[in-house]
């Protein structure tokens, strides 16, 4: 669900999964990894919705280049970690039948 969702609904699902709290060591570590890979994208995408503010406002110079790259290097630091979100998501659908 997270991971199809639109990138502006992509902040309240990550806190929905945050808050649910998990029943067994396998599903809080499958939780923390999704946390973990999805928390470093949400904030990615909040960097380049700065930059692109930032750019709005006329500051090509300032912030809004480094506020860019960080959104950048943080997407490809994501990406394998929801990679591995997703593997253990369809481990755990197929152990545990949901």
């Amino acid at each position: 669900m997270l991971r199809d969702a639109p990138n502006p609904a992509k902040g309240a699902l990550l806190d929905s999964l945050k808050a649910v709290s998990c029943e067994t060591l396998e599903l809080c570590e499958l939780q923390r990894i999704c946390v973990d890979g999805y928390g470093q994208h949400v904030f990615a995408l909040s960097e380049t919705e700065r930059a692109r503010a930032l750019l709005a406002a006329g500051d090509a110079q300032g912030e809004a280049p480094g506020a860019l790259s960080t959104a950048q290097s943080e997407l490809a630091e994501a990406a394998p970690k929801i990679a591995r979100c997703a593997d253990a998501q369809g481990a755990a659908h197929r152990k545990y039948k949901f």
